[in-house]
């Protein structure tokens, strides 16, 4: 039975995955969002209470550029891009 539910999961998370627009996402499971870090080889992870809050999160927050924009991890992904740009 629970291989029925890992299997359902990543399949949802494969459909929320097409939806996300931000370019710091990496990847979803059924409480988690993982983002780019902020070294070589390392990720962030939003870790969440359930998968309602984290399917809201991600409607919220990386479903469009806009809502991007209201992230702490996408500014400070963003801030750090733009950074190490400049050097």
């Amino acid at each position: 039975m629970a291989r029925q539910v890992d299997k359902e999961s990543g399949t949802m998370a494969r459909y929320e995955a097409k939806l996300v627009k931000c370019p710091f996402y990496k990847r979803n499971d059924n409480n988690r969002i993982v983002c780019e870090g902020l070294g070589k080889d390392n990720k962030l992870h939003l870790v969440f209470g359930n998968s309602i809050d984290k399917a809201r999160y991600m409607q919220e927050h990386c479903y469009s550029l806009r809502g991007c924009q209201h992230c702490l991890i996408h500014n400070v992904m963003y801030t750090k891009w733009r950074m190490d740009d400049d050097e």
